[in-house]
């Protein structure tokens, strides 16, 4: 997968695919011209040349108008020459591998003990794995654990586990607890992880560093950039703070820097866990803070995890998908085995200063609370070039508590924005509320995008 800010304002997210000695380039996400190209679309074919990683690009434009150009692949990198102009695209995934390699039946990552059974790793770890397996409980290396995928956020790249294996008798006392408010920069911190197996061994790894910055690539509020080197198989891995404290999920690094890695804050792993579950499943008790770091290593490595994921059912599984709730690229949402409570269509609302806005359905599940709004912009916009997305830590409050959006469909999550003609509607997902509330209120902060009083009878 790259990513680039391309020739005219489009911060293209492309996936590019190995096929027979040629590469197909598919439209993932980022076009301003929104309504011209969907997901899944074939935006380039790149064709070998008499060079090698030089490839002759039939380019699809904005208005899918077909260019001539080249393509050349580097170190982290795909450069494309169009009209004697070039564009860069930095590789986000895999971090690391030959492009025209053939995929493997097996890989493997890394993951860290949750409690009763649950296991976290990164999406991109499990993704499209038949089996799962897991080696390293309780430092049993010689022990395959079968687990299922349960709960996924494919948009912040989480994968929640839970080990199924009849031989499994729980982790014990799990030492670190998990923090979810936000860390500061220049903080000192420390990973573990399964980097590189094949040729590093099996034996866990520790790389350390700081906190260089509190948002990611292109400032993704979603991740730390850290200065701590990771390599594959580190993904999934757990990032710890100096007191021991969990506070990140590595999941990738910057294949065109030095030493700058990321990690998925746990806030994300906690609203999926939310989504899911109860969150009594984070480890709230940290038995580290004060030990030295060979110390801390020594207690906490017996619950960090070699993920061992195989394209090929083993015939351990009975789940090889995943169960309950489902977050994609982009928001969407999916989950066909939701149990829906009831459905209120144009619901009053109290009071609210959003004129241009319109709650038009709430939808109560089991599984998620789902509001479909109605944007409808002042007569005063322009009339073809609007955006607007929704901040990621939008919550809804019934029965005075708080609970904050897991995911969007048909708007993007700042600082990406969605650009539509005249009018948009879009739909905002929750964790489910309880059945006997009345009423909710909806609030974005820090914009006008606030209803109180929301009826749900």
């Amino acid at each position: 997968i790259y990513s680039n800010k391309g020739f005219t304002g489009n911060k293209y997210k492309l996936g590019v695919k190995y096929i027979d000695g040629d590469l197909f380039c598919i439209y993932l996400d980022g076009a301003y011209l929104w309504d011209d190209w969907k997901e899944g679309e074939l935006k380039a074919i790149f064709k070998t040349t008499g060079s090698p990683n030089i490839y002759k690009a039939k380019w699809f434009g904005n208005f899918k108008q077909s260019m001539e150009g080249y393509t050349s692949f580097e170190q982290g990198a795909m450069k494309l020459v169009l009209n004697g102009e070039e564009s860069t695209f930095l590789k986000l995934y895999p971090t690391t591998s030959n492009i025209s390699a053939s995929p493997s039946d097996t890989w493997s990552g890394t993951g860290f003990a949750l409690n009763n059974g649950y296991v976290v790793t990164n999406y991109h770890v499990i993704e499209e794995a038949k089996s799962i397996t897991i080696k390293g409980v309780k430092g049993d290396f010689n022990t395959d654990l079968a687990a299922d995928v349960v709960a996924t956020d494919k948009y912040n790249d989480l994968a929640l586990l839970k080990i199924t294996d009849n031989r499994f008798n729980g982790f014990g006392t799990i030492p670190y607890k998990i923090k979810t408010n936000t860390s500061e920069v220049g903080e000192n911190v420390f990973v573990l992880g399964y980097p590189l197996t094949s040729t590093m061994g099996d034996e866990i790894k520790l790389t350390t560093g700081v906190i260089s910055s509190k948002t990611g690539f292109q400032g993704d509020v979603s991740l730390y950039q850290i200065s701590a080197p990771v390599q594959p198989g580190n993904s999934g891995g757990p990032l710890f703070d100096n007191n021991g404290n969990l506070i990140g999920i590595i999941n990738a690094k910057h294949g065109g820097a030095e030493n700058v890695s990321y990690a998925i804050k746990t806030s994300y792993l906690r609203n999926l866990i939310e989504s899911y579950t109860s969150s009594t499943i984070l480890p709230s008790n940290n038995t580290l803070s004060g030990l030295p770091l060979t110390e801390k290593v020594k207690k906490a490595k017996n619950f960090v995890f070699m993920i061992n994921c195989s394209s090929k059912n083993n015939g351990n599984q009975t789940n090889t998908g995943v169960s309950s709730i489902t977050q994609s690229q982009g928001g969407n949402f999916s989950n066909s085995s939701a149990t829906i409570i009831r459905t209120i269509n144009n619901p009053s609302v109290s009071s609210t200063k959003t004129e241009s806005t319109k709650i038009k359905k709430v939808i109560l599940s089991k599984d998620f609370t789902a509001i479909e709004i109605y944007f409808k912009p002042s007569l005063g916009q322009n009339t073809y070039y609007q955006h607007c997305n929704i901040d990621q830590n939008t919550f809804i409050i019934a029965n005075d508590r708080q609970y904050f959006m897991t995911s969007a469909n048909n708007i993007k999550t700042a600082p990406d924005k969605t650009y539509f003609i005249n009018d948009l509607t879009f739909t905002l997902y929750f964790p489910p509320i309880p059945e006997n509330a009345s009423s909710i209120d909806l609030i974005e902060t820090p914009s006008t995008w606030k209803w109180y009083g929301i009826q749900l009878k």
